[in-house]
């Protein structure tokens, strides 16, 4: 969120729009970009915050802090980033994989593709334009702030410890 939205997006008191941090100033997302383009910033993190529809629905002050973002987070990193070409397909891919990996000192293997390791890799369309609804969330939750919004760049499946995870049913025919 903190790459792509500015405090603007609160300004009408959406609590899906509630972080915390808070969202900042569109200098300060320039700044966050250009920290991750530079490496400074190591990787992307969703701080997925799935909340009740009840709980955000409340007033703004009362609302629980945060909103889910795993199922967005490419669409809208490929969106912000790479399609405007602030950092490569590659960059993105070190920050969203390799570098996680490495960080959390996961075994040989995750982060990237090797031989004679099990499959841990995301098949993604780069292209596909999609607009984000809360009806096609595969999360308990639905308390995004990017509902309504068009993304370009998609997860199509997901290999995890070599067993396939397609996401759409028009995919798994």
């Amino acid at each position: 969120h903190h790459l792509s939205l500015t405090d603007e997006s609160v300004e009408g008191y959406n609590t899906n729009f509630k972080m915390s941090p808070p969202l900042r100033s569109r200098k300060d997302v320039e700044a966050l970009q250009r920290g991750l383009k530079e490496g400074i910033i190591d990787c992307v993190a969703t701080d997925h915050a799935p909340h009740t529809q009840e709980e955000k629905m409340l007033e703004f002050d009362e609302a629980p802090f945060g909103a889910i973002g795993l199922e967005t987070a490419l669409g809208v990193c490929l969106t912000e980033l790479v399609h405007p070409k602030k950092m490569t397909f590659s960059e993105l891919v070190r920050r969203m994989s390799l570098a996680p990996a490495q960080i959390l000192r996961l075994p040989e293997g995750f982060g990237e593709i090797r031989k004679e390791t099990e499959a841990n890799l995301t098949l993604v369309d780069l292209h596909e334009e999609w607009e984000v609804k809360a009806s096609d969330f595969i999360s308990k939750s639905t308390n995004s702030c990017f509902i309504g919004k068009r993304l370009k760049g998609r997860t199509v499946a997901t290999l995890c410890m070599g067993k396939l995870w397609v996401y759409r049913e028009e995919l798994k025919r």
